[in-house]
């Protein structure tokens, strides 16, 4: 048989969707996805390709794949699946190449036309990139570390005779992994959280691994009794109003956050890196309290200074702990307290936050929401009020402008029967502004908010903090033409405008139409991102900052 022919059966194996845009050196490919009875879904942008097979991937559990061709095709793809890199998804991406007679040595620039050395490009943000040549073991290999913890995106070059080449087509079998029994520490973390009288947990990107590691994940929380804080890597694993929710921390948060994590005693961080936008540098220097660490990659161990280290997956170390504990909750005080000054410094009042808590109130049970970059995360991320079976998500470490547009995309078409809500900013919305013909070509339902903040609302506002030195708004304008025009241009998508909180009446007419809609959220020019900590300003002190009496009642609370 013909390796296209083989490499597409192997891939049904794993999904029936490919993501791409075609060319002279992948289109025998092409040829064999569609006579195997793949949907193909024809992106307008390589860049969106990528973006749409991550959040297929995201949503569906399975292999997400995208297809280009040699070049541009390929050095395209590299922005969504870096992307892919960062966050652990687990996407396929195969790039056509000139026939290997065409290839370059080593000390010519180019060869064959549109040639590329994509593999070198690739490395650095892939578990695996290599040229296809033997094509059942390479490609087994391939899907195989895509789907091995920690999960994330594979490379493979293709070149055209390869394509044709004839086979044997067999069957690869890769010898089955055991894993290793590891000490996961289990007694010594009960008495730990035993003797500990102010404890929070700290939940990361690690849990969205599968949905069996999610729900296994709720009942050791749900066991255990104890706070928890969500990075924006989770934020969808519990609903809003789950009794231990207690949302977000961080460099922009929630305010109450940062204040119980300098005064916690014990903090078990599950999946979370621990980055710098959630704990600055090292979480160390913010707090006395003992660290747990569990984590699938050794690296990220490595990297925090722990009290104890877990090197397991999320799964298997929450079924084991979940499992041995049989102990009473007995931080219900400490609970009340967070909770309460929560309620107490809420978030500010202003267009974009009170737009995102009523859209959330509006959507439904099972939506999938996609949030952009800039403002538009924050405010997202911030306001939204998560419900049952939610899917809330976005290209969080990477956080390229233009991903929620192709992301809503893969989605939809990952969950045809659900409700797909993508938020973007009007720059991110003209990075793949094509793919609007996608939206419409199949006929895909997205509801599409522009958050129309006049220009690139985050970067102002970095430049407002840094004005001694920077200009304000400079690369930011001469700016778009009119959102609506967009909208009439593409066919008429249909259009909604919102003014004024008066107007949110017409979110739930928005979400009841059974058609693509761009509605337009207008956001007064300058509105800011709050809480926020400025640079080097302090852990607990956000802007807009709160008296010293705020802060002295806030941590004597917590700290009794």
């Amino acid at each position: 048989m013909q390796a296209k022919s083989y490499i597409a059966d192997r891939i049904k194996k794993e999904t029936d969707v490919i993501f791409g845009v075609t060319g002279s050196a992948i289109m025998n490919m092409f040829d064999s996805f569609d006579k195997a009875g793949f949907k193909i879904i024809n992106n307008h942008h390589e860049q969106a390709s990528a973006m749409a097979a991550d959040a297929y991937a995201r949503v569906s559990g399975k292999l997400g794949v995208c297809v280009v061709t040699s070049g541009p095709g390929a050095t395209n793809a590299i922005t969504g699946t870096a992307g892919s890199w960062y966050d652990g998804i687990s996407v396929l991406t195969i790039a056509g190449q000139v026939p290997t007679n065409k290839l370059k040595s080593e000390k010519l620039r180019q060869r064959g036309f549109q040639e590329t050395d994509a593999i070198s490009l690739f490395k650095s943000i892939t578990k695996m990139s290599k040229r296809i040549e033997n094509v059942e073991e390479d490609l087994e290999k391939a899907i195989f570390l895509a789907k091995e913890n920690r999960r994330g995106p594979v490379f493979l070059d293709l070149c055209d005779d390869i394509q044709r080449k004839e086979i044997e087509g067999k069957e690869i079998i890769l010898p089955p992994q055991i894993p290793q029994e590891k000490d996961l520490k289990i007694k010594e973390i009960i008495e730990t959280i035993n003797n500990s009288k102010k404890p929070v947990i700290i939940v990361g990107g690690g849990v969205e691994s599968d949905k069996i590691t999610k729900k296994q994940v709720t009942k050791l929380i749900d066991k255990l009794g104890i706070p928890v804080f969500l990075t924006w890597g989770a934020m969808d694993l519990l609903p809003y109003d789950h009794p231990l929710n207690c949302r977000d921390f961080g460099v922009i948060s929630q305010r109450i956050g940062n204040f119980v994590i300098q005064n916690a005693d014990l903090i078990i961080s599950l999946g979370a890196r621990l980055n710098t936008t959630s704990v600055m540098n090292d979480l160390n220097d913010l707090t006395d309290a003992k660290i747990i660490m569990v984590d699938v990659d050794e690296a990220e161990l490595e990297k925090q200074k722990t009290y104890l280290g877990i090197h397991s997956d999320l799964y298997s170390f929450s079924k084991k702990l979940e499992t041995a504990w049989n102990e009473k909750s007995k931080w219900e005080n400490w609970l009340k307290k967070i909770q309460d000054l929560r309620k107490e410094y809420p978030l500010p009042k202003t267009i974009p936050y009170q737009f995102i808590d009523h859209l959330s109130r509006e959507s439904k049970e099972g939506d999938i929401i996609i949030a952009d970059t800039g403002q538009t995360l924050t405010w997202t991320f911030q306001a939204w009020k998560t419900k049952k079976d939610q899917l809330l998500f976005s290209s969080l470490n990477l956080s390229p402008m233009g991903y929620s547009l192709p992301a809503s995309i893969g989605a939809q078409i990952a969950s045809p029967k659900s409700q797909v809500i993508c938020l973007i900013g009007d720059g991110g919305f003209q990075m793949n502004l094509q793919e609007l013909q996608t939206v419409l070509g199949y006929k895909l339902p997205i509801k599409i908010f522009v958050l129309n903040n006049h220009g690139y609302g985050a970067i102002k506002q970095n430049q407002y903090d840094w004005s001694k030195f920077l200009k304000y708004g400079v690369a930011c304008e001469p700016y778009m033409v009119s959102i609506k025009d967009i909208a009439k241009g593409f066919d008429n998508i249909k259009y909604v405008e919102i003014n004024k909180e008066e107007d949110f009446s017409k979110i739930r007419e928005v979400l009841e139409y059974d058609c693509p809609v761009i509605c337009e959220v207008k956001i007064p020019e300058g509105t800011k991102t709050y809480p926020k900590i400025k640079a080097g300003d302090g852990y607990t002190d956000l802007t807009p900052k709160i008296d010293e009496k705020d802060k002295e009642k806030i941590n004597m609370i917590l700290k009794n």
